[in-house]
Protein backbone atom coordinates (compact mmCIF):
# COMPACT_ATOMS: atom_id res chain seq x y z
CA UNK A 1 0.00 0.00 0.00
CA UNK A 2 3.13 2.02 0.40
CA UNK A 3 3.70 3.98 -3.12
CA UNK A 4 -0.25 5.00 -3.51
CA UNK A 5 -0.74 6.03 -0.08
CA UNK A 6 2.64 8.11 0.30
CA UNK A 7 1.64 8.77 -3.54
CA UNK A 8 -1.61 10.64 -1.98
CA UNK A 9 0.19 12.11 1.18
CA UNK A 10 2.87 13.71 -0.63
CA UNK A 11 0.16 15.68 -2.88
CA UNK A 12 -1.33 17.36 0.54
CA UNK A 13 2.10 18.19 2.20
CA UNK A 14 4.87 17.63 -0.11
CA UNK A 15 7.15 14.77 -0.29
CA UNK A 16 10.30 15.65 2.07
CA UNK A 17 7.72 17.12 4.54
CA UNK A 18 5.37 13.33 3.91
CA UNK A 19 8.68 11.34 4.57
CA UNK A 20 9.71 12.92 7.39
CA UNK A 21 6.53 13.48 9.43
CA UNK A 22 5.94 8.73 8.49
CA UNK A 23 9.37 8.22 9.38
CA UNK A 24 9.24 10.65 12.66
CA UNK A 25 6.63 9.12 13.98
CA UNK A 26 7.18 5.28 12.84
CA UNK A 27 10.56 5.36 14.25
CA UNK A 28 9.40 7.13 17.78
CA UNK A 29 6.76 4.72 17.67
CA UNK A 30 9.11 1.58 17.39
CA UNK A 31 11.73 3.06 19.80
CA UNK A 32 9.65 3.64 22.64
CA UNK A 33 7.80 0.08 22.28
CA UNK A 34 11.22 -1.83 21.70
CA UNK A 35 12.38 0.47 25.07
CA UNK A 36 9.35 -0.85 26.92
CA UNK A 37 9.64 -4.31 25.81
CA UNK A 38 13.61 -4.58 26.70
CA UNK A 39 14.82 -2.14 29.40
CA UNK A 40 18.49 -2.83 28.50
CA UNK A 41 17.85 -2.00 24.87
CA UNK A 42 20.97 0.73 25.13
CA UNK A 43 23.39 -1.86 25.77
CA UNK A 44 22.07 -3.79 22.61
CA UNK A 45 22.82 -0.69 20.75
CA UNK A 46 26.37 -0.48 21.77
CA UNK A 47 26.65 -4.32 20.46
CA UNK A 48 26.05 -3.18 17.13
CA UNK A 49 29.10 -2.43 14.90
CA UNK A 50 30.03 1.33 13.67
CA UNK A 51 29.88 0.16 10.41
CA UNK A 52 26.46 -1.59 10.64
CA UNK A 53 24.61 1.57 12.45
CA UNK A 54 26.37 4.13 9.87
CA UNK A 55 26.91 2.75 6.68
CA UNK A 56 23.53 1.09 7.12
CA UNK A 57 22.10 3.89 8.58
CA UNK A 58 22.81 6.11 5.61
CA UNK A 59 21.59 3.67 2.93
CA UNK A 60 18.12 3.81 4.62
CA UNK A 61 17.46 7.41 4.79
CA UNK A 62 18.86 7.34 1.28
CA UNK A 63 16.36 5.13 -0.14
CA UNK A 64 13.74 6.65 1.95
CA UNK A 65 14.58 10.03 0.50
CA UNK A 66 14.74 8.44 -3.20
CA UNK A 67 11.15 6.85 -2.64
CA UNK A 68 9.52 9.59 -1.34
CA UNK A 69 10.88 11.86 -3.86
CA UNK A 70 10.35 9.66 -6.71
CA UNK A 71 6.80 9.60 -6.50
CA UNK A 72 6.62 13.13 -4.55
CA UNK A 73 7.69 14.31 -7.74
CA UNK A 74 6.00 12.25 -10.54
CA UNK A 75 4.49 14.50 -12.84
CA UNK A 76 0.95 12.49 -12.34
CA UNK A 77 -0.34 9.67 -10.49
CA UNK A 78 -0.02 7.47 -13.57
CA UNK A 79 4.07 8.52 -13.27
CA UNK A 80 4.49 7.34 -9.42
CA UNK A 81 2.68 3.88 -10.26
CA UNK A 82 5.61 3.77 -12.63
CA UNK A 83 8.25 4.78 -10.13
CA UNK A 84 6.71 2.53 -8.27
CA UNK A 85 7.33 -0.54 -10.03
CA UNK A 86 10.72 0.90 -10.92
CA UNK A 87 11.55 1.04 -6.71
CA UNK A 88 9.93 -3.17 -6.81
CA UNK A 89 13.47 -4.03 -8.60
CA UNK A 90 15.07 -4.12 -5.56
CA UNK A 91 14.61 -7.68 -4.67
CA UNK A 92 16.31 -8.27 -7.89
CA UNK A 93 19.25 -6.25 -6.55
CA UNK A 94 19.00 -7.92 -3.06
CA UNK A 95 19.47 -11.18 -5.44
CA UNK A 96 22.37 -9.85 -7.10
CA UNK A 97 24.43 -8.20 -4.26
CA UNK A 98 24.45 -11.35 -2.82
CA UNK A 99 26.55 -13.13 -4.77
CA UNK A 100 29.88 -10.42 -3.94
CA UNK A 101 28.24 -9.63 -0.35
CA UNK A 102 26.92 -13.07 0.84
CA UNK A 103 28.48 -15.33 -1.54
CA UNK A 104 25.60 -16.92 -2.62
CA UNK A 105 26.34 -18.78 -5.52
CA UNK A 106 24.93 -18.11 -9.08
CA UNK A 107 23.62 -20.25 -11.70
CA UNK A 108 23.02 -20.02 -15.30
CA UNK A 109 19.46 -18.98 -14.76
CA UNK A 110 20.65 -15.46 -13.22
CA UNK A 111 20.97 -13.51 -16.30
CA UNK A 112 18.14 -14.38 -18.54
CA UNK A 113 16.20 -13.56 -14.96
CA UNK A 114 17.95 -10.11 -14.57
CA UNK A 115 17.17 -9.13 -18.25
CA UNK A 116 13.57 -10.73 -18.08
CA UNK A 117 12.94 -8.23 -14.90
CA UNK A 118 14.98 -5.48 -17.07
CA UNK A 119 12.78 -5.96 -20.26
CA UNK A 120 9.74 -5.75 -18.01
CA UNK A 121 10.43 -2.41 -16.85
CA UNK A 122 11.19 -1.03 -20.25
CA UNK A 123 7.72 -2.28 -21.01
CA UNK A 124 6.29 -0.70 -18.45
CA UNK A 125 8.23 2.54 -19.24
CA UNK A 126 7.07 2.84 -22.80
CA UNK A 127 3.27 3.06 -21.75
CA UNK A 128 3.91 6.67 -21.01
CA UNK A 129 4.71 8.99 -24.71
CA UNK A 130 6.21 11.44 -22.29
CA UNK A 131 8.95 8.89 -20.94
CA UNK A 132 9.10 6.96 -24.15
CA UNK A 133 12.45 8.12 -25.68
CA UNK A 134 13.87 8.79 -21.82
CA UNK A 135 13.45 7.82 -18.83
CA UNK A 136 12.15 10.35 -16.09
CA UNK A 137 13.82 11.82 -13.25
CA UNK A 138 11.44 10.89 -11.00
CA UNK A 139 11.86 6.83 -12.44
CA UNK A 140 15.97 7.01 -12.02
CA UNK A 141 15.56 8.26 -8.26
CA UNK A 142 13.11 5.08 -8.41
CA UNK A 143 15.77 2.93 -9.58
CA UNK A 144 18.96 4.71 -7.32
CA UNK A 145 16.57 3.77 -4.60
CA UNK A 146 16.24 -0.14 -5.77
CA UNK A 147 20.09 -0.51 -5.68
CA UNK A 148 20.43 1.31 -2.34
CA UNK A 149 17.92 -1.22 -0.83
CA UNK A 150 19.50 -4.14 -2.35
CA UNK A 151 22.63 -2.77 -0.85
CA UNK A 152 20.87 -2.36 2.31
CA UNK A 153 19.32 -5.13 2.79
CA UNK A 154 22.71 -7.72 2.11
CA UNK A 155 25.05 -5.45 4.23
CA UNK A 156 22.43 -5.64 7.27
CA UNK A 157 22.58 -9.82 7.06
CA UNK A 158 26.36 -9.32 6.75
CA UNK A 159 27.12 -7.28 10.05
CA UNK A 160 23.90 -8.33 11.91
CA UNK A 161 22.53 -11.53 11.89
CA UNK A 162 23.75 -11.93 14.73
CA UNK A 163 22.38 -9.58 17.00
CA UNK A 164 19.10 -10.04 18.99
CA UNK A 165 17.94 -6.52 18.63
CA UNK A 166 17.26 -4.25 15.48
CA UNK A 167 18.08 -0.74 14.74
CA UNK A 168 15.63 -0.44 12.18
CA UNK A 169 13.33 1.83 14.24
CA UNK A 170 16.85 4.12 15.00
CA UNK A 171 17.13 4.53 11.18
CA UNK A 172 13.38 5.30 10.65
CA UNK A 173 13.75 8.19 13.62
CA UNK A 174 16.87 9.41 12.16
CA UNK A 175 15.58 9.62 8.63
CA UNK A 176 12.95 11.48 9.95
CA UNK A 177 14.77 14.20 11.75
CA UNK A 178 17.31 14.36 8.26
CA UNK A 179 13.80 14.98 6.34
CA UNK A 180 12.58 17.22 9.11
CA UNK A 181 16.33 19.43 8.76
CA UNK A 182 15.94 19.40 5.17
CA UNK A 183 12.03 20.65 5.41
CA UNK A 184 13.33 23.95 7.10
CA UNK A 185 15.25 25.12 3.90
CA UNK A 186 12.50 24.26 1.34
CA UNK A 187 9.02 25.37 1.20
CA UNK A 188 5.98 22.84 0.23
CA UNK A 189 2.40 22.99 0.12
CA UNK A 190 0.73 21.84 3.65
CA UNK A 191 -2.77 20.75 3.98
CA UNK A 192 -4.20 18.79 6.86
CA UNK A 193 -7.50 17.44 7.46
CA UNK A 194 -8.75 14.13 8.36
CA UNK A 195 -8.23 12.05 5.28
CA UNK A 196 -3.97 13.70 5.80
CA UNK A 197 -4.23 12.17 9.55
CA UNK A 198 -5.73 8.88 8.82
CA UNK A 199 -3.01 8.08 5.96
CA UNK A 200 -0.37 9.38 8.15
CA UNK A 201 -0.89 6.82 11.22
CA UNK A 202 -1.53 4.35 8.37
CA UNK A 203 2.27 4.62 6.52
CA UNK A 204 3.69 5.58 9.67
CA UNK A 205 2.49 2.04 11.72
CA UNK A 206 2.66 0.23 8.37
CA UNK A 207 6.62 1.28 7.66
CA UNK A 208 6.87 0.48 11.43
CA UNK A 209 5.85 -3.47 11.04
CA UNK A 210 6.70 -3.50 7.45
CA UNK A 211 10.30 -2.59 8.01
CA UNK A 212 10.54 -4.79 11.61
CA UNK A 213 9.78 -7.93 10.09
CA UNK A 214 11.78 -7.23 7.10
CA UNK A 215 14.86 -6.56 9.14
CA UNK A 216 14.31 -9.34 11.37
CA UNK A 217 13.73 -11.97 8.15
CA UNK A 218 16.85 -10.93 6.04
CA UNK A 219 18.65 -10.39 9.09
CA UNK A 220 17.73 -14.37 10.51
CA UNK A 221 15.79 -15.98 7.76
CA UNK A 222 17.34 -17.45 4.22
CA UNK A 223 17.66 -13.94 2.03
CA UNK A 224 17.26 -15.78 -0.99
CA UNK A 225 13.87 -17.38 0.55
CA UNK A 226 12.71 -14.11 2.04
CA UNK A 227 13.81 -11.81 -2.03
CA UNK A 228 11.94 -14.20 -3.72
CA UNK A 229 9.34 -14.15 -1.79
CA UNK A 230 8.86 -10.43 -2.03
CA UNK A 231 8.78 -11.00 -5.98
CA UNK A 232 4.55 -10.23 -6.32
CA UNK A 233 5.64 -7.20 -4.57
CA UNK A 234 5.32 -5.15 -7.81
CA UNK A 235 2.21 -6.82 -9.26
CA UNK A 236 0.69 -5.98 -5.68
CA UNK A 237 1.62 -2.36 -5.16
CA UNK A 238 0.16 -1.36 -8.27
CA UNK A 239 -2.32 -2.93 -7.90
CA UNK A 240 -3.38 -1.46 -4.46
CA UNK A 241 -1.72 2.02 -5.73
CA UNK A 242 -3.83 2.06 -8.55
CA UNK A 243 -7.43 1.54 -6.72
CA UNK A 244 -6.40 3.75 -4.03
CA UNK A 245 -5.30 6.64 -6.45
CA UNK A 246 -8.32 5.58 -9.07
CA UNK A 247 -5.69 5.21 -12.23
CA UNK A 248 -5.33 1.67 -13.07
CA UNK A 249 -2.79 1.09 -15.75
CA UNK A 250 -3.11 -0.40 -18.93
CA UNK A 251 -2.72 -4.10 -20.29
CA UNK A 252 1.22 -3.37 -21.29
CA UNK A 253 2.30 -1.89 -17.66
CA UNK A 254 0.97 -4.93 -16.20
CA UNK A 255 2.64 -7.18 -18.71
CA UNK A 256 5.89 -5.29 -17.71
CA UNK A 257 5.27 -5.83 -13.71
CA UNK A 258 4.39 -9.42 -14.65
CA UNK A 259 7.90 -10.05 -16.57
CA UNK A 260 9.47 -8.13 -13.44
CA UNK A 261 8.44 -10.66 -11.19
CA UNK A 262 8.98 -13.47 -13.27
CA UNK A 263 12.56 -12.42 -13.74
CA UNK A 264 13.02 -12.27 -9.93
CA UNK A 265 11.55 -15.45 -9.69
CA UNK A 266 14.09 -16.92 -12.46
CA UNK A 267 17.05 -15.53 -10.58
CA UNK A 268 15.90 -16.23 -7.56
CA UNK A 269 15.79 -19.92 -8.81
CA UNK A 270 19.71 -19.68 -9.80
CA UNK A 271 21.06 -19.02 -6.46
CA UNK A 272 22.26 -21.21 -3.22
CA UNK A 273 23.46 -19.79 -0.99
CA UNK A 274 27.45 -21.28 0.07
CA UNK A 275 27.66 -23.79 3.05
CA UNK A 276 30.23 -23.82 4.97
CA UNK A 277 33.11 -26.13 4.13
Amino acid sequence: MSVGVARSLSEKMGPITAGAMVYGIGGILGLTIQALKNPGIKQSYRNFSLRYLLICGILFAAYMLCFYLALGLSSSRSESLLAGLVNYLWPLFILAFSIPILNTRPGALLFPGALLSAIGILLAVSTGTAIFSSWSFPCLLALAGAIIWGLYANLSRKWAADSKESAVFFFMAATGLLLFCIRLFIREPMTWNFQVSLELMFLAIASNLAYFFFELSMRKGDIVLVASASNLTPVLSVLAGGLYLGCLPGPRFWIGALLVSTGAVICKLSLKEKTPS
